[in-house]
């Protein structure tokens, strides 16, 4: 397994820096030029039994887990260093609905109702200082956690848990080939967003997780037009796109921000 971080600055980039600072921290035009050129997103390609996977992993000094819904955040914000999709959608509407996502979710402290969805397991929470992945048991208290503390929840399939494969097998087959995606918190408790360059069925995408460190993971909402999202490292890069392809009836989206 090899494991190729990008640093935690950028220093050369245009825009952020003088243009006679060669580089030099202590040459910044200002604080505001700094902070800009600081990591919020570490993207990395690291291999595993010949599959190569994209890891984008949060640096939570300067950035935190957030969520959106109804209108897709613009690529133009800078201070948005990721946007994928995250909970199931149920119908194809015009309209949006906070009851055709799956499960009930809260995004900044305020609770929204979702529908009942089975294929639901698992829920991710996560405020400025803490995040967590865990079963579908406690996502009530959680719930209550995300309304207190302004913070966010929402759910979907919990495929790892402890380090251990948990999917029950429904409603994907684990025999399914894709480019899946999944929410992430690794044993050394940063969190990450996974996914592999190619095709793996669903067990072998979840096997080679937890080969990979993961200790817990949430599978994200994929497919053809569900797959769209995009990322950049820091708040003077300009979006790498996941996918080409946005259909328009995404409706909501989980999102690392810089703080």
């Amino acid at each position: 397994m090899r494991d190729l971080l990008l640093p935690l600055l950028i220093l050369t980039m245009s825009g952020c820096t003088s243009s006679a600072n060669n580089g030099s921290v202590d040459n910044y035009q200002d604080k505001d030029s700094l902070q800009k050129a600081v990591m919020l997103l570490l993207k990395s390609e690291t291999q595993v039994d010949s599959v190569v996977f994209i890891k984008l992993q949060m640096n939570p000094e300067v950035a935190y887990i957030s969520m959106a819904d109804s209108v897709i955040p613009s690529e133009k914000d800078s201070t948005i260093a990721l946007c994928v999709e995250a909970a199931f959608t149920g119908e194809l509407l015009k309209d949006f609905k906070s009851t055709n996502i799956g499960g009930d979710y809260v995004i900044d402290g305020t609770f929204h109702k979702g529908y009942k969805c089975k294929a639901n397991t698992g829920f991710l929470y996560a405020d400025k200082s803490v995040f967590t992945i865990s079963s579908s048991e406690r996502c009530p208290e959680w719930i209550e956690k995300a309304k207190k503390n302004n913070g966010v929840l929402f759910q979907q399939i919990l495929i790892i848990q402890n380090g251990k494969d948990v999917y029950r097998g429904t409603p994907i087959k684990p025999k399914t080939r894709n480019i899946y995606r999944a929410a992430c918190i690794m044993n050394d408790g940063n969190f990450a967003v996974i996914q592999p360059e190619k095709a793996t069925s669903l067990k072998d995408f979840i096997n080679l997780l937890i080969k990979l460190g993961v200790s817990d993971a949430l599978y994200l909402d994929m497919g053809t037009g569900w797959n769209y999202g995009w990322y950049r490292p820091t708040k003077c890069d300009d979006p790498t796109i996941l996918f080409d392809y946005r259909t328009p009836y995404q409706t909501n989206w989980l999102l690392i921000k810089g703080k």
